[in-house]
């Protein structure tokens, strides 16, 4: 699904402190699509009912209709830039030029629709391709960097299913952001993105003053998740005016992990709120359908009875149900990201 014709979606610009306003239209050609958008990354201090997700905080937007988002600037799949100076926090790591976002996802040629159904009777499923800033099969995203010159990219990870292992041959990643929080810079050759996660990294081009192309790639580890094209999905970073194929490869590239890395952190301050020995599990329910489960029940919600509005009525089919945290003392909280699982 495109956003104004395209994919990605246009880029949200704003400055810290600046309200912002979306209007969203939905225009999908079923009238069976109703449609939301989700603002990742955005906190959504004192503007949670537009946060964007169906049957959490609205119901879906019907065909034909416009919801209205509004929410103020402390990334469907486009880009949110916040540019200025948050008070405390600033860039980390110098850089010359500013190459916008790199933009990962995992690709499937069957509908959403066949996924789920497929997700359900048979477990997760393979996807088909991956894709840099919305491209892969036929053309590669490409980019020029000039020697003696430093880059910023803002790398995403819009995967439905795919942790990454991202890295450009020959070149270190210096990384100084993570989801729009500056970070105490540190180097290395491979950086491992999971799904909804973004870092700012900046490279060096070090390499060349001739005409040399790089492999950028974004290797899915396949002990999470299965991709028909694990080792093809990648861009090239070239020097000079024309972009080449590169050698394969430069330098050892970066394998699949054996092992997926860990859905959560085991921290003690989650206790005594979540089972820290297996919180989250793949399993079937009744039915004999696939269901993540989290403390043993899987979530249920309801698009005609968002969470927010069932807390607002005092729901009490609400407190009853899966994946709901109840919290002994009315002033206490847990913390914890939206979709982080």
């Amino acid at each position: 699904m495109a956003i104004n014709g395209s994919i990605p979606g246009p880029t949200i610009h704003a400055d810290w402190g600046d309200h912002v306003i979306v209007h969203v239209t939905n225009n999908l050609a079923s009238a069976k699509n109703g449609s939301s958008i989700h603002f990742h990354g955005i906190r959504q201090n004192y503007t949670n009912p537009n946060d964007g997700v169906v049957s959490i905080t609205q119901c879906p937007t019907a065909p034909g209709k416009t919801t209205t988002y509004k929410w103020a600037g402390m990334a469907r799949r486009g880009i949110i830039l916040i540019s200025g100076c948050r008070p405390g926090r600033v860039s980390t790591a110098n850089y010359d030029v500013d190459k916008g976002s790199l933009f990962l996802n995992d690709w499937s040629h069957r509908t959403v629709d066949e996924l789920y159904d497929s997700a359900q009777s048979s477990g997760l499923p393979t996807l088909d391709n991956g894709l840099i800033n919305g491209t892969n099969t036929g053309y590669r995203f490409n980019t020029s960097v000039t020697a003696g010159t430093s880059y910023r990219f803002r790398l995403i990870n819009a995967a439905i299913d795919t942790h990454f292992k991202c890295s450009i041959d020959n070149h270190t990643l210096t990384v100084l952001a993570m989801d729009f929080v500056p970070i105490e810079p540190f180097n290395t050759t491979v950086l491992s993105i999971g799904m909804g996660q973004r870092y700012d990294i900046v490279v060096h081009a070090t390499q060349s003053t001739g005409n040399d192309s790089y492999w950028m790639r974004a290797i899915p580890q396949e002990a999470c998740s299965d991709n028909d094209s694990a080792n093809n999905i990648r861009g090239i970073m070239y020097y000079g005016n024309t972009p080449s194929t590169p050698p394969q490869p430069h330098t050892p590239t970066p394998t699949a992990a054996t092992t997926c890395p860990s859905p959560y952190l085991p921290q003690s301050a989650s206790l005594p709120y979540f089972n820290a020995s297996e919180p989250v599990t793949l399993g079937t329910n009744s039915e004999n359908l696939f269901r993540w489960k989290m403390n043993g029940t899987s979530m249920q919600v309801e698009w005609d009875n968002p969470t927010l509005l069932q807390i607002w009525n005092n729901d009490t089919n609400f407190t009853n149900s899966s994946g709901v945290v109840e919290l002994p003392v009315p002033t206490s909280s847990v913390e914890q990201e939206d979709d982080g699982i």
